[in-house]
């Protein structure tokens, strides 16, 4: 980082040149150090390598104001809080991507895990023998499968950003994004929000019209004994376009919900207005990032959207796009956590590229 762009060339060009001449030194141990021992100036940039040349390549970009794929440039001018947003979703979607988060990342792992517990009570069929398509397993698309695999999806998700030290000072879902929403917010247990979302894919079985009426005749809670208690994390409601006080909420809601969906992309709008700068878009794929953007854009806020997923993309390497996108933006992951485990450790770096300019007087008459 930097406080100019100039500086922030300069920087990249003296720091390749210190680790190619210094073969011994491991891009991890040279981004470990950068990142936790420096200063975060305003102009900031992430070089994301597989390895030392990819690593010397982005520097290279860098360096001569060029881009790569593998490197994220941005200026850490957004404010405001951020916000977890579960869109609705679809289990197929989760399906590949889950299990290779599952084999690539411990805290995705072990939230998916807790998750495939917590659902065994209320579902007749396991978590993980659907996402890793195991014979006999239900496929992830069939109606009561799909928003329970989407919960889950997200709630791992959600844990994976968390354990990097980015945590939301609020959260916003749509439908099964909803109960993954108001978990993460503490109004409902896992378990408790496993035992709902079971629920409301069972629901999902049959007509429209049919689960409607059904709804509205078992409501309020005799289909479900769960209610809501007050959130640790502030809740925004889609459907009302503000904040909710979650304490009781409870069948009759989350019926209404289903028959109502509110608008992602308008209740995001009103969420940036409230103060929240980042928003982190915590489904699959981004279908949903358009809308939100467009949205952002709509407030003239310089509120940004950042997605954690796309079609095609490998997920970890995703993900950590994302983040580094994130700290260039001004919101900056606990970088001890992002390099745990990876044996990182601290070594000696090129000072600061100082930009000096030299004023001099002009002719003065005698």
């Amino acid at each position: 980082s930097a406080e100019g762009e100039g500086a922030l060339r300069a920087q990249a060009a003296r720091l390749r040149t210190h680790v190619s001449e210094r073969p011994e030194l491991e891009p991890a141990d040279v981004g470990f150090s950068l990142a936790t021992t420096r200063s975060r100036h305003r102009h900031r940039a992430v070089v994301l390598a597989r390895d030392r040349a990819g690593f010397l390549d982005g520097l290279a970009a860098l360096a001569s104001g060029g881009t790569l794929p593998n490197v994220v440039q941005g200026t850490a001018e957004t404010r405001g809080g951020t916000a977890f947003v579960f869109p609705g979703g679809q289990g197929a979607q989760w399906a590949g991507l889950g299990r290779e988060l599952a084999d690539s990342s411990a805290a995705f792992a072990e939230r998916l895990a807790a998750c495939a517990e917590a659902l065994e009570p209320h579902v007749e069929w396991s978590l993980s023998e659907v996402l890793r398509g195991r014979p006999g397993a239900p496929p992830p698309e069939r109606a009561d499968v799909a928003q329970p695999v989407a919960w889950a999806g997200m709630v791992a998700l959600a844990e994976l950003w968390r354990s990097q030290g980015v945590r939301p000072t609020a959260v916003m879902g749509e439908g099964e994004g909803e109960i993954s929403a108001l978990h993460i917010a503490g109004a409902l247990s896992l378990e408790e929000s496993a035992q709902v979302v079971a629920l409301r894919g069972r629901m999902a079985v049959g007509s429209a019209e049919r689960r409607a009426k059904d709804a509205e005749e078992r409501a309020p809670d005799a289909q479900i004994g769960v209610s809501a208690r007050g959130a640790d994390v502030p809740y925004f409601c889609t459907a009302e376009g503000d904040w909710l006080a979650t304490e009781g909420i409870g069948a009759r809601y989350w019926c209404r919900d289903d028959r109502s969906p509110g608008g992602l992309g308008e209740a995001a709008r009103a969420l940036v207005r409230k103060g929240c700068g980042f928003l982190i878009e915590l489904g699959a794929h981004h279908d949903s990032t358009p809308d939100l953007e467009k949205s952002v854009d709509a407030a003239d806020s310089g509120a940004v959207v950042l997605r954690s997923f796309g079609r095609g993309e490998d997920g970890l390497h995703r993900f950590l796009a994302s983040l580094c996108e994130a700290h260039t933006r001004g919101l900056s992951p606990d970088w001890n956590a992002v390099f745990a485990g990876t044996g990182a450790s601290r070594v000696d770096l090129p000072t600061y590229a100082f930009q000096r300019q030299r004023y001099w007087l002009g002719d003065i008459d005698a």
